[in-house]
């Protein structure tokens, strides 16, 4: 889904999907805008009936996709998911998404 999204947001240098199973970043080299980056996001959640029950694994947390730019263009960038398994997941599902919150208000972004 990443490189499609990449695909069809062609005159985009960054992109944010959910894919709401698996975390990933794709990065792609364009002369005319530099690097294009895609970062797939999992899920903000540890575990839920539905994948249990079909004995999936999900990804989850948050990434963080930071870039560093020259005459707009990309020209380097770096990608970091962020993962902790909770013994209790309900709590943890919690935890998460307060955690998440919490980092969105000091960073300014809410």
């Amino acid at each position: 889904r990443a490189e499609e999204s990449l695909r069809k947001f062609a005159d985009c240098q960054v992109v944010v999907i959910g894919n709401f199973h698996t975390s990933c970043h794709v990065a792609r080299w364009r002369n005319k805008c530099g690097q294009r980056l895609c970062l797939q996001l999992g899920t903000l959640m540890n575990s839920s009936a539905y994948e249990d029950d079909k004995l999936k694994t999900v990804d989850f947390g948050p990434g963080m996709l930071r870039w560093w730019s020259k005459d707009g263009r990309i020209v380097m960038s770096e990608v970091t998911f962020f993962s902790t398994p909770s013994e209790n997941m309900d709590e943890g599902n919690v935890e998460i998404v307060v955690e998440f919150d919490k980092w969105l208000d000091e960073a300014g972004l809410k």
